[in-house]
């Protein structure tokens, strides 16, 4: 007879090629075994990532922090979660406790930076959490500065930037461009800038979803 963690090895397995049968065996390993976290986990990640069941997906992790209050993981991908279900203020503290439990993972800088953003922080705010995701190795942290603030990391803070190219005489300056009605970073217009923000507004009603690799 098959016990919990013949399922769960099974799911690990079917993780791979079958998503639907993935998750059935984390569902009978946790019927099997109600505390096993790692079950609750697979299952939770497995739920928003590919099927998109934000909500069940929610309850699992929910599940996994209440048997294990130390994984970081858990509480990076129910904040992850929670952004996609548009709650942006509850999603804030989880990110907070993944970097106290891990402070080595890009992703919880990156995400926290772009809910920071949907919740209209100060700049500043949001460009210390992605600065610090592209220190350690984050392409789409910078390419998501670029995209909020026109501008990307501020090469005196980042060891890895190339020195910075001289303008030649003729090129417009930062203030030349700020006297023409356009301060740094507003070649984003308001149409660009306002379907921007709709697609970082994601939620499982618009069909689309906020990954924690990439945090779009």
């Amino acid at each position: 007879m098959r016990n919990a963690d013949d399922y769960f090895k099974s799911g690990l397995r079917n993780n791979l090629v079958n998503y639907p049968a993935a998750a059935a065996d984390y569902s009978k390993t946790i019927e099997l075994n109600p505390s096993h976290s790692e079950a609750y986990l697979k299952r939770g990640t497995l739920r928003y990532k590919i099927l998109k069941q934000y909500r069940e997906a929610l309850a699992d992790l929910d599940k996994v922090i209440e048997l294990k209050p130390d994984c970081a993981p858990a509480y990076l991908h129910r904040g992850v979660v929670k952004c996609n279900l548009r709650m942006f203020d509850s999603a804030l503290p989880d990110f907070d406790r993944a970097e106290e439990l891990d402070p080595n993972d890009e992703r919880v800088y990156l995400n926290r930076g772009k809910n920071k953003y949907m919740l209209k922080y100060d700049e500043k705010e949001v460009r210390l959490d992605l600065e610090k995701a592209i220190l350690f190795g984050s392409t789409a942290a910078a390419d998501m500065l670029k995209l909020f603030y026109g501008s990307g990391m501020d090469s005196a803070r980042n060891p890895h930037s190339p020195p910075p190219t001289p303008l030649p005489p003729t090129a417009p300056t930062a203030a030349t461009i700020h006297l023409h009605g356009k301060p740094p970073g507003a070649a984003m217009g308001g149409r660009t800038k306002r379907g921007l923000t709709q697609r970082l507004a994601v939620g499982s009603s618009h069909g689309n979803n906020w990954s924690e690799k990439t945090g779009g």
